[in-house]
């Protein structure tokens, strides 16, 4: 039988072994265990702080296309405003038309009527239909002054259907009658539409040439009291009244004489319309015994603007109402400047 040997020397190994449960004890085994700990949260913090910055370059590179596309779409879209601001402004420079010299000498005409209309109002010439020469006269004056008129025809004795008891009392002539009818109807015509003034014309005048701007210049110095005021009158003696607070350019009437060029506004068409319904004398001497009585306030310019022309070839369609040349005291009269211009075909009559 044989004897087994077993070696049980291990001495050497066993200190070897103990030497390694010495280098991983407790506390070692716990040190790297934390080391191991903060590497992984370390390794973790690093992903995400990648991770946040992925998201970050993913969104600003968002962001940035957005807004370059806004920017673009905005700078598309001004150019286009620009297209058509462009577009615009030629077709409104198409659609203006080019003024021709004609267009500028109707808009020049124009301009000055709507003056003339500001300053004189609606302006009334009475003109009886057979006197068509008379009306051609007048027609060429005030086209000349720019002056737009309206040409009323004047009463006669026979167009009269009816005739006031106070003028058959007195046994007016038909001429006379007719002259009240004409003013009457013209003074009827203000009030019907409300006019805040007007003048009325006969339609044997002249006119000074500088009309509308004389005017112009009076009407700041006439008293806000006026009924009329008279642009031409035959005033003489007591109805001869002084200049209005020391001005050149108002004189008071204490009565009015002739009607031959007045200006009118509402307040005295609407007197004259109620106090002269009942005619016993010619219009004007009727005006003068107003004013006389202080129930018709007057004024007129000074001097006078308009002229009554009447020549032996050209009498006065009413009887007994003098000759020759009465008032020709106008320093520019436009019937000499319209002959003058006529005489040298100046072609100031095209305006």
């Amino acid at each position: 039988m044989h004897k087994i040997s077993v070696h049980t020397d291990y001495g050497g190994e066993s200190d070897k072994f103990s030497e390694s449960l010495h280098l991983y004890d407790s506390a070692t085994a716990s040190q790297s265990h934390r080391v191991r700990r903060k590497r992984g949260i370390a390794l973790a913090f690093l992903g995400l702080c990648g991770f946040a910055l992925f998201a970050l370059t993913i969104f600003n590179s968002t962001t940035m296309v957005t807004t370059l596309n806004t920017l673009r779409r905005e700078v598309q879209a001004q150019r286009q405003r620009w297209k058509d601001d462009l577009a615009s402004a030629d077709t409104r420079a198409a659609e203006i038309p080019v003024l021709t010299p004609e267009d500028t000498r109707r808009e020049r005409i124009r301009e000055a009527e709507e003056r003339s209309i500001a300053i004189l109002g609606h302006v009334y010439v009475i003109n009886l239909a057979k006197r068509t020469d008379r009306r051609d006269t007048m027609t060429n004056l005030f086209r000349l002054l720019d002056i737009p008129v309206e040409f009323l025809t004047a009463a006669t004795p026979a167009s009269i259907e009816f005739v006031p008891p106070s003028a058959e009392k007195v046994k007016m002539s038909g001429g006379q009658l007719a002259c009240w009818r004409s003013h009457m109807n013209a003074l009827q015509d203000i009030v019907r539409n409300d006019y805040p003034w007007a003048s009325i014309f006969e339609d044997d005048v002249d006119v000074e040439t500088d009309l509308v701007d004389r005017v112009a210049a009076s009407l700041p110095h006439i008293p806000a009291d006026w009924d009329m005021f008279y642009l031409g009158h035959c005033s003489t003696g007591k109805y001869f009244g002084p200049l209005v607070n020391g001005t050149e350019d108002v004189r008071i009437l204490n009565g009015a004489w002739c009607t031959h060029g007045y200006m009118v506004n509402q307040r005295g068409a609407r007197k004259l319309l109620k106090l002269l319904a009942q005619p016993y004398h010619a219009i004007d001497a009727m005006i003068a015994d107003l004013g006389e009585n202080h129930q018709l306030v007057t004024y007129a310019a000074n001097p006078s603007l308009v002229a009554q022309i009447r020549g032996d070839n050209d009498p006065s369609d009413i009887a007994n109402s003098g000759g020759g040349h009465l008032w020709e005291g106008l320093v520019n009269d436009t019937r000499k400047k319209l002959d003058g211009m006529i005489k040298h075909s100046d072609s100031k009559l095209l305006g």
